[in-house]
Formats: C-alpha cells, structure tokens, sequence
C-alpha cells in the first residue's frame, strides 16, 4: 500500500500529478491539488513517483508500507529526502542530482 500526502501550501496548481495519476489527483476550483484517494496499490508506484518527481513545488510526499502483514510497524521517521526520482536524473528544484 502507498500512503500519499499533499502540501496544498507550496501547491501552485501545474496539475503534473493529475496528468500522472488522474485516480489520485485532482484540483479544486482554485486550481490547487487535491486527494481523491490517500492510500493507493502498489501497481500505482511508478505513476506515484512520477507524479512526486514532476511536481516542481514538491508538494507531493509518499511513503510505501513495504513491511510483512504479520511484521508490527515500525517508529522510524519517514524519509525526509524528498520524492524518489531516478538515478542521476536532476531534481525538480535544481538542486543536482538526485541522492
């Protein structure tokens, strides 16, 4: 299961979400991202990265529950290193290369 979360603060409405993953993303009459789901399935992982990476506000975080159904969760922090991107491809705010 991918659990997404939205900063409609840094939002300035591009709409690269929704044309990554119409099934989760949407805009309001403001012109700014909304959930239409929070969680989706793994089969949507790459079009959740996408959308994360293609966001130039990075107003879109996702966190990934990769632990066994029997495996209690862990209190770790999230990854606060910013949407997954390619190896060696650029960061959306120009920042050089994704680590």
């Amino acid at each position: 299961m991918i659990r997404i979360s939205v900063d409609r603060e840094r939002c300035q409405g591009y709409g690269n979400c929704v044309l990554a993953l119409a099934g989760a993303f949407d805009l309001d009459a403001e012109g700014l991202v909304v959930l239409t789901r929070r969680t989706v399935d793994e089969g949507d992982l790459g079009a959740v990265r996408r959308a994360a990476y293609d966001c130039p506000t990075e107003a879109i975080a996702f966190t990934t529950d990769t632990a066994p159904a029997d495996t209690a969760p862990t209190d770790a922090a999230p990854d606060a290193t910013g949407p997954d991107v390619p190896d060696g491809a650029p960061h959306p705010s120009g920042r050089g290369p994704a680590t």
